[in-house]
């Protein structure tokens, strides 16, 4: 279908119609790793400052995880409704849309109006308040765009709903790249997010909602909006925690470090240096409260840029689960209990086996990767590679089995293991913190406690998996993988030094080598299992 056109309410489509729609839903979602992660890459480069860096860092994952529960729970919503009612798809459009518009307006006035507070309590930065009451532009379209775009995967016009997602990602990419180039710093990039956002929503607006007007319909069966609610506000509220978790450690870092870099200064002397420089220079702003403040913005951003890198791995398993989530939700239909429990312990073992492979490879990378990528200030970050890929290999696996939950139809059981891994992990990350006494300790600390909420979420989720599905998990597999992949990268840490870009490449294809032979020797890697994820891919593939 064309951008233009209007989207048609079918529910019956042909199977071609199913794979093509598949390929163009997958291809964009891809598209729009590429590009973030290019992004992510690129701009502590561009910014050519850690301080900017870090105060980027700092908005940009705490409006991701606002930004994101929105989008998620708004999308889903409206798909939802117009995939049960495609002949009424205006109607749906026009209660999912108002509560939507309500849902986000409302947060992005709280943001808006509470910026100040926000920015001086959980970061001890001020300066951060206006590009946050800029950035509030993004909460406010997200809510409509999502709706909108909702609509269009719920009538499976998929075209559709991929150009927009290739659009969105290749112009927010420009528009950020575009700002930093200029030197507009922080503010320009959260104005140009907002620029970029809000005119995606008022095309989607021409393309979308125009085309499916809201016609009077006495005998409509759609959605009511208290369903909505119900369904939104599971959805919104189990992604909260899920971002958190996964964000949550950035968001909060500038302000857990700056105390500690306060009373490192303080210890120093630094505060009576600052005072025999006011008293030498007239209208003097420096004291030790601005030093920590650049300084927790620093180690932020270097925290962040090792946090983008050690994701990577992730980022396959959400390739995973759009192949993963279609199988099982039918398993579970069909009350297919073998099928379901082969599917769910093949996905694991694949799961396993290449985050622990990946993240093994980071380690081996030590500060080569992080320099070629960066460049050398942040170097220094390497000390966080070890910690955060344990806390990758541990979300990995319990956003795995939080989202065969959920195809399994218990997203509310989901939700609550969210809550208290949330909750757990906000409690550790404040106390654990204290008694770090220098910045780059309690940044490690947080490195450390990064893999505490998803180690609880997966520990609980396959206990539910257990009682629920009857299901266990591969734990031998398990312990193959990550003791086998961690204990060959702990060896080559010792017998290979890395001196050179060309060494670390020959110590991580030993490490890859190494790995494959271990796993063919133990049997946990055989041909049969190669042969059958050639079968899976296919058979989605060809669909």
């Amino acid at each position: 279908m064309e951008s233009g056109e209007e989207p048609k309410p079918e529910s019956d489509v042909s199977d071609g119609h199913i794979g093509r729609g598949f390929l163009w839903i997958t291809g964009a979602k891809l598209w729009f790793l590429v590009t973030a992660t290019l992004l992510n890459i690129a701009l502590p480069r561009l910014f050519g400052d850690t301080q900017l860096y870090g105060d980027y860092q700092t908005l940009a994952r705490f409006l991701a995880v606002l930004s994101m529960v929105i989008l998620t729970g708004s999308l889903q919503t409206s798909s939802k409704g117009a995939s049960e009612s495609p002949a009424d798809a205006g109607l749906v459009r026009r209660r999912a849309q108002s509560l939507a518009l309500t849902v986000s307006g409302s947060l992005a006035l709280v943001v808006f109006l509470g910026a100040d507070l926000i920015a001086g309590w959980l970061w001890h930065d001020g300066s951060l308040a206006l590009p946050l009451r800029i950035a509030t532009g993004v909460l406010l379209g997200y809510g409509l765009y999502a709706t909108w775009i909702g609509i269009a995967n719920g009538l499976e016009n998929y075209r559709t709903q991929a150009m927009f997602d290739i659009g969105f990602a290749t112009l927010k990419t420009a528009g950020i790249v575009t700002a930093v180039i200029l030197g507009l710093g922080v503010i320009g990039v959260f104005a140009m997010f907002t620029t970029v956002t809000l005119l995606m929503t008022c095309v989607a607006f021409l393309v979308i909602a125009r085309k499916t007007p809201a016609r009077p319909n006495p005998d409509a069966n759609v959605m009511d909006t208290r369903r909505m609610i119900r369904f939104m506000a599971g959805v919104m509220g189990f992604n909260l925690t899920l971002y958190f978790i996964l964000q949550g450690d950035v968001v909060l870092l500038k302000g857990l470090v700056h105390g500690a870099g306060a009373n490192t200064l303080e210890a120093a002397g630094a505060g009576l240096g600052m005072n025999l420089l006011h008293g030498t220079m007239e209208n003097a702003t420096l004291s030790t409260d601005h030093l920590a403040r650049d300084g927790a913005s620093s180690v932020t951003g270097i925290y962040g840029a090792v946090r983008i890198i050690t994701m990577l791995p992730y980022q396959a398993i959400i390739s995973l689960t759009f192949v993963i989530f279609p199988l099982l939700s039918a398993a579970t239909f069909q009350e297919d209990q073998k099928k379901t429990e082969r599917t769910i312990t093949g996905a694991l073992r694949f799961a396993i086996l290449l985050v622990a492979s990946l993240c093994g490879a980071l380690v081996l990378t030590e500060d080569i990767l992080l320099r070629i990528l960066f460049g050398a200030p942040y170097a220094a970050g390497a000390i966080f590679l070890i910690p955060m890929v344990f806390g990758t290999l541990a979300f990995a696996l319990y956003f795995l089995l939080t989202s065969i939950l959920t195809a399994a139809g218990h997203p509310g059981k989901t939700f609550f293991v969210g809550l208290v891994c949330a909750v757990t992990y906000v409690v550790l990350l404040m106390i654990g913190t204290r008694n770090a006494t220098t910045p780059f300790d309690r940044a490690t600390v947080a490195a450390w406690l990064s893999m505490a909420g998803p180690l609880l979420g997966f520990i609980l989720s396959s206990i539910l998996l257990a009682r629920i599905l009857s299901v266990r998990l591969p734990w031998l597999s398990l312990i193959r993988g990550v003791v086998g992949a961690g204990g060959i990268a702990f060896a080559l840490l010792h017998l290979m030094p890395v001196t050179s870009i060309l060494t670390a490449l020959l110590r991580v294809l030993v490490f890859f080598a190494c790995v494959l032979i271990a796993w063919f020797v133990s049997r946990e890697l055989t041909g049969d299992d190669a042969r059958s994820i050639a079968r899976l891919l296919g058979r989605r593939g060809n669909r």
